[in-house]
C-alpha cells in the first residue's frame, strides 16, 4: 500500500491531525503538514 492509497482508506483530516501531533512531540521539519492539507478540511 502506498502513501496515496493510504491517503483515501485514512482520510485527508486524519493524516493532518496525525502530521500536526508528530510535529508537535518532535518539532523536526519533516513532520509538518502541508498547507494545503489544512485547505482541505
Amino acid at each position: 500500500m502506498g502513501p496515496f492509497e493510504l491517503q483515501d482508506y485514512a482520510g485527508v483530516d486524519v493524516t493532518y491531525y496525525v502530521m500536526n501531533y508528530l510535529y508537535n512531540e518532535f518539532k523536526e521539519m519533516r513532520w509538518t503538514p502541508p498547507a494545503i492539507a489544512q485547505s482541505f478540511i
